[in-house]
């Protein structure tokens, strides 16, 4: 719900940095769901006085789809479904984004594995990734961000490999997006963008070499940064419509306990 409520509350009850429609309805419809303003861990006050989901947009931004779709069928339903977000089709539509999502990266995946590996070698490391890792956990039982991030790493790690088989503005501007989108799911996520600056680079000799190209192709960073800004501005523009900065701590006052 952490997750989700971000998108029920900015298209269906437009109060963001409230919520308290949003979360009064979903309890009416699952009375066993816990308050999460009462929750100190859960929807808490900035010292504007907004409330605010400690937990970034990403996942709304993907599920956003899986939602509109809903929502026609909830509208068409001729008033046997609730238009509030929360009825059967959406947390049915939606709760399918997850499965949907990591279908999708694992085509993404095995479009780039078939240029290196056999056929027999690339269906086991799928099956592996699928059957034994917690991957298949996080894609069925529970809906966390695991099952987008691994379709936001496999879109990345695609468009990584097209852009060094052949460098394009566009490729770049995608990779760069991607990144942004990594990021605004998880934000410690943005390590990922050493993916695309080290693709390849198997020696000191091969480091040089992709400096020297960065060097000589500015724009292609250029429209990379511009991508990862203009995905990654939906968190900044969150943040700052709560807090009141640009950069701001969702987990403030939360540790790390064993």
């Amino acid at each position: 719900n952490g997750y989700y409520m971000h998108v029920v509350s900015f298209f269906v009850n437009q109060d963001v940095g409230d919520y308290d429609k949003t979360i009064t309805r979903l309890r009416e419809v699952n009375p066993e769901s816990p308050d999460p303003r009462e929750d100190k861990f859960g929807v808490r006050l900035t010292e504007r006085g907004k409330r605010y989901i400690k937990y970034t947009v990403g996942v709304g931004v993907m599920e956003t789809p899986f939602f509109l779709l809903a929502d026609l069928v909830a509208r068409w339903s001729g008033g046997k479904y609730a238009v509030d977000g929360w009825s059967l089709p959406y947390t049915f539509i939606v709760g399918l984004a997850t499965i949907c999502y990591v279908l999708l990266g694992f085509f993404l995946l095995m479009r780039v594995l078939d240029k290196y590996f056999s056929r027999r070698i690339v269906t086991l490391i799928v099956v592996t990734i699928a059957f034994a890792t917690n991957l298949f956990f996080f894609s069925t039982y529970i809906a966390m961000a695991h099952g987008f991030l691994f379709f936001d790493y496999c879109l990345l790690i695609f468009l990584t490999d097209r852009f060094y088989e052949k460098p394009s503005l566009g490729r770049a501007a995608g990779i760069g997006a991607t990144v942004g989108l990594i990021a605004l799911t998880r934000v410690p996520e943005i390590v990922s963008v050493m993916i695309p600056v080290l693709w390849g680079i198997k020696n000191w000799a091969d480091f040089k070499g992709r400096l020297q190209f960065f060097l000589k192709n500015i724009p292609v960073l250029a429209l990379a940064a511009l991508g990862f800004l203009g995905v990654f501005s939906l968190q900044i523009a969150y943040w700052y419509y709560v807090s009141g900065h640009l950069v701001f701590n969702p987990y403030a006052c939360e540790g790390f306990d064993f």
